[in-house]
């Protein structure tokens, strides 16, 4: 059969048993033992239980030392694979059985333990009942054909320990030499434990005393459901007492597995019950979360639409500041250009008063040069005035020296050359002066077209114009001193020529006197050209004062240009504050647009808000819809506790009648046996009788 049900299972391991055979393995090559080929194949074809349907460890008849032993218990006190094992008929030493029980106290998996034919007993018995004392997970332990019974004191504690275990249903201790000391103990196992259904003591030697331990045990006892005192030298009516009682607590837990299953029904019902209330319920929360989800969402938009809005609003902020903001710079611009223009006039006038203070200056100064050229003029004419009256005096003396002039004329027609190279001379000079005149009043021209260049360049920007007729100004007046500069050093030049030339007409009447005539005349001829040079220097002492004049005009057309170009840009800031108070009309109509947009979008709010109040109130409705449904469903469960506890009562009073039932029976049978005692004795009597 096993050979059957291994091949059933097959040669493959599953991934437990690979780690168990694997850690039995190790272990064994860190122990340096050789690992078990009996385990080892037990290990690899392990059975699934047909009552768990885990794994089982059937190591039925196998040979497994104490090291063995040692090793294997040191897997299973960790092992979560097996949770049936079974040593039958293996014969373990003391030493091996301790190993294997001390390694199956830290085991939670193992629910079924076959220690059948090892020869338990003494120390190993104590053992096992420390064992069964520490483990609530076994439910089944098989311990057929071994020695329990042989030291009273050792099973004393075996029992001990089995009556604090809660978890234990199934013990078999068939041919264990118990007696009826051993009975005793477990009969106070028997009494107190409430796990234990089935106890096997057959073919033990129990006999009649510990039978009736068992028997009072029983009386205390509500879940075993089968003692078998088969071979055990019992009376009959002992063992049918112990059957009956046996037979009373399978019909209790009978019947207590009927109610509970009828409770568990019930309990089944109300679960459906309120499964369904808790459908519906979730039904109702459904449609809550469904509602709470679409006011969330609408919500959600009218926030979305609220942020929108919102936006838009500070767009439109944003723009009116902007406008605001460039209106502020306007503005500032504004009372800057003013500023400027303020300051520019200020300068203009300033540069007014400088030009008038100029010209007067120039004016009182050409005055003054006028004098003292009509006083030059005054005195030249002075002196030629008393050059012609020394002339006529020596045409006096002409008369005495004509007979000189032969002489003389030779002299003069040397003078009249002279003066002819001189006038000549004179001629060129003048040509150079009208030539310098002619350069003089192109540089004018050059200058006014600079001017006109300067003022097309001011008309471009107010600024520009301004430091560029400022420069041009400043310019025109570094070159107008230079000018004055020139003309003094012109007339400084002329003064000192027109004293270099008075010296040297001193000289040439100093010439004349010591000369004569033709010295005279000579020295007329010079100063006659002297005159020419004169008047020729004086008339351009005019044209320079016209020019000058000319400029002065000129820089008075500008000023006049200037003060046009000022106005304009006076009109230009008053078409700039025209525009920016339009640019402001407009900014307030759309920022009472914007007002208006928002008031309205806010009216669409307040009415999403009023139909968001109208889904809180339904939602509130449904809530107390909510409410009221599960008022009902407890209503409901506390009728059904009510329906319980009427159960309860009845089931008590079942209880109270079979408790009753079965003291009846109890008495029946004490009288029974009170009876067939008699009728034993009397029976025996009747023989001694007979016999006698």
């Amino acid at each position: 059969m096993e050979d059957n049900n291994y091949s059933n299972q097959g040669n493959a391991a599953q991934p437990n048993q690979t780690e168990f055979l694997a850690l039995y393995q190790q272990l064994c090559f860190k122990n340096e033992i050789k690992p078990n080929d009996h385990i080892i194949l037990a290990i690899k074809r392990a059975p699934v239980s047909t009552s768990t349907e885990g794994l089982v460890l059937n190591l039925t008849n196998a040979s497994v030392s104490a090291e063995s032993a040692g090793i294997l218990a040191e897997c299973l006190s960790v092992d979560s694979c097996f949770d049936e094992v079974s040593f039958a008929d293996c014969q373990l030493s003391e030493e091996a059985l301790r190993a294997i029980i001390g390694g199956l106290r830290t085991n939670a998996f193992c629910r079924r333990l076959d220690l059948k034919g090892n020869g338990i007993r003494g120390r190993t018995v104590e053992l096992l009942g420390s064992y069964l004392e520490h483990n609530e997970s076994l439910k089944c332990l098989i311990l057929e054909w071994n020695q329990l019974g042989m030291l009273e004191k050792s099973f004393a504690a075996f029992c001990d320990g089995l009556a604090k275990n809660s978890g234990l249903e199934i013990l078999d201790l068939r041919n264990n030499q118990l007696n009826h000391e051993c009975a005793s103990d477990l009969a106070k196992v028997v009494r107190c434990n409430s796990s234990l259904t089935v106890i096997d003591l057959r073919w033990n030697t129990v006999g009649l005393l510990g039978a009736r331990e068992l028997l009072s045990g029983m009386s205390k006892n509500r879940t075993l459901a089968r003692l078998d005192l088969t071979g055990n030298n019992v009376p009959q009516d002992l063992t049918r007492a112990i059957e009956i009682a046996a037979g009373h607590n399978e019909e209790v837990a009978r019947s207590s597995s009927g109610l509970a299953q009828r409770s568990m029904m019930l309990s089944e019902q109300l679960n459906a019950r309120d499964r369904e209330q808790k459908r519906e319920v979730s039904k109702l929360l459904t449609r809550l979360d469904n509602t709470e989800s679409s006011m969330r969402q609408q919500s959600h938009r009218s926030h979305q639409r609220i942020q929108q809005l919102q936006s838009l609003l500070d767009e439109k902020k944003f723009l009116f500041n902007q406008q605001q903001a460039k209106l502020s710079l306007a503005e500032s611009q504004l009372a800057v250009v003013e500023t400027k223009y303020t300051e520019l006039q200020k300068s203009l006038q300033q540069m007014l008063l400088d030009k008038e203070e100029l010209i007067r200056s120039h004016a009182l100064e050409m005055q003054r040069q006028r004098e003292d050229r009509q006083q030059q003029e005054a005195g030249l004419r002075k002196e030629f005035d008393n050059l012609t009256v020394k002339c006529a005096q020596l045409e006096a003396q002409v008369a005495d020296s004509e007979q000189r002039a032969e002489q003389l004329k030779a002299a003069n027609l040397e003078l009249r050359e002279e003066v002819a190279a001189v006038q000549a001379e004179m001629r060129l000079r003048q040509a150079e002066l009208d030539e310098r005149l002619q350069t003089e009043r192109q540089q004018c021209r050059d200058q006014l077209l600079e001017m006109e260049s300067a003022r097309d360049r001011e008309l471009n920007q107010l600024r520009a114009e301004f430091e560029s007729s400022d420069r041009a100004h400043r310019d025109r007046q570094a070159r107008a001193d230079r000018e004055r500069a020139d003309l003094e050093s012109e007339t400084a030049r002329l003064r000192a020529q027109l004293q270099s030339e008075k010296l040297a007409a001193e000289e040439a009447q100093a010439g004349l006197r010591a000369r004569l005539r033709a010295e005279e005349e000579q020295r007329v001829a010079a100063l006659e050209e002297r005159a020419r040079l004169l008047q020729s220097g004086k008339e351009e002492a005019a044209g320079r004062a016209a020019a000058l004049a000319a400029q002065l005009a000129e820089q008075q057309r500008a000023q006049v240009a200037q003060q046009a170009e000022v106005e304009a840009g006076k009109r230009r800031l008053e078409d700039a504050a025209t525009q920016l108070a339009a640019a402001r009309a407009e900014g307030h109509a759309e920022a009472a647009r914007v007002r208006l947009e928002m008031q309205e979008r806010l009216n669409s709010l307040e009415a999403e808000r009023r139909s968001q109040k109208e889904l809180h109130e339904e939602i509130a409705s449904l809530k107390s819809e909510l409410q009221r449904c599960r008022d009902e469903s407890r209503e409901q469960l506390a009728a059904k506790d009510t329906q319980l506890a009427v159960l309860q009562e009845r089931l008590n009073a079942r209880g109270e009648e079979l408790r009753r039932w079965r003291e009846d029976e109890e008495a029946r049978a004490a009288a029974l046996q009170t009876a067939v005692m008699q009728f034993c004795r009397r029976g025996g009597s009747a023989k001694t009788a007979n016999s006698e």
